[in-house]
């Protein structure tokens, strides 16, 4: 059930060297604490904002994964079931269009779903105790032989390179690798599925060097490459017990346990102060992403996280032209947002309240299929 009312106001927000005019045309709220809010702005631009308000107990922030390219609108359907709706929910990371998979870190539901262990992009995570977290995180793991001996893991369900040892999981697939590894095959011991952040043992069922990735949903898979890797698996056989330990660290959350992780590609603000300039320099961006007009993605959070904000900006249309990191950066200020990243954009800018979706997507097809989406999880009587 839902209470709306439409409205045409207007501000004029000014900023040194910038001024942008700002009407609020409608808005709509929802019994479930959802509030959809339709923006003009100079350009013209239209953005289309779901501001969610987390002092609700009955909603909670998810990450969700398909295992292919699925439309945003798909991924809530399939992610809503009894007592689990999804009410609001936007695209999230790019993606590789040959993979199918995010281009960066993802954790769903404490499962590692991709894992970079160099990054330098901009992360937006959910901890187990549904605390909100910006940061850059990077992945870590371990594999423990018997006499202590520790394989270090450096990236999860990633192509490896020359000289690597790379942990797979369900979420790869069955694939063809670019590289020829010798594959271990392990079998959990406890029965358990692999997270975040736990320590498990496993059990050795198959050894073969291959070019090919099997996986099963009860199996995962160390790829292992090149001399100095080798040497740590050289005297393993079947049905050995090993251990294997992985989490997302970084500099500033050290204790941070992690539920869900999407990464993005561009921090816009930062503990209120304006970062849309120096994503080139901190994040590998250039210019003719950042400062040029696309459809947009991107969400951000006030002071005391108590409202939660979905933002989509039409582009490439007559009725609205996109927006730049600049223009997304004193938009969302204009909010009172205090921390916000962008994510990906362009063909894939997609917002969905309930089972419509409420912008206009790029692409002359319509809806793009994407690897991920954040969701807003309404948990109701």
């Amino acid at each position: 059930m839902k209470k709306s009312f439409f409205l045409f106001s207007s501000v004029l927000f000014i900023e040194i060297a910038y001024s942008q005019r700002i009407d609020t045309v409608s808005i709509e709220t929802f019994d479930n604490g959802i509030t959809l809010i339709k923006y003009r702005l100079d350009g013209p631009k239209e953005v289309f904002v779901a501001e969610v308000d987390l002092t609700n107990p009955s909603l909670s922030i998810e990450a969700y994964q398909p295992k292919k390219l699925t439309r945003t609108t798909r991924q809530s359907r399939e992610n809503s079931f009894k007592n689990h709706e999804v009410v609001a929910a936007i695209n999230a990371d790019f993606f590789d269009l040959k993979t199918e998979q995010p281009v960066n870190n993802c954790i769903v539901n404490r499962h590692p779903v991709k894992g970079i262990g160099i990054t330098r992009r901009s992360q937006f995570a959910i901890t187990t105790d549904k605390k909100i977290v910006f940061d850059g995180f990077y992945f870590h793991g371990e594999v423990i032989f018997n006499k202590n001996k520790i394989l270090p893991i450096r990236n999860l369900n990633t192509a490896p390179t020359k000289n690597d040892a790379v942990l797979f999981t369900s979420y790869f697939g069955n694939r063809d690798l670019s590289e020829e590894a010798t594959n271990i095959a392990l079998k959990p011991l406890e029965g358990k599925k692999f997270l975040i952040g736990d320590s498990l043992r496993y059990i050795v069922s198959a050894i073969s060097s291959s070019k090919k990735i099997f996986l099963e949903d009860s199996l995962i898979v160390i790829a292992v490459t090149g001399k100095d890797s080798a040497q740590y698996i050289s005297n393993l056989s079947l049905n050995d017990t090993i251990s294997i330990c992985a989490n997302y660290l970084s500099e500033q959350h050290h204790d941070v346990k992690i539920a869900h992780l999407v990464a993005g590609w561009g921090r816009l603000l930062q503990n209120n102060r304006n970062r849309a300039a120096l994503a080139d320099t901190n994040e590998g961006l250039t210019s003719k992403f950042t400062a040029v007009l696309h459809p947009r993605t991107f969400l951000g959070f006030n002071r005391d996280t108590t409202k939660l904000f979905l933002c989509v900006a039409d582009g490439r249309q007559e009725q609205s032209n996109g927006m730049t990191f600049r223009d997304m950066a004193f938009f969302l200020q204009h909010l009172e947002v205090t921390e916000a990243i962008n994510f990906d954009g362009g063909g894939s800018s997609t917002l969905v309240v309930g089972d419509k979706i409420i912008n206009s997507p790029s692409d002359r097809t319509g809806e793009r299929p994407v690897a991920n989406t954040i969701q807003i999880i309404y948990r109701g009587k």
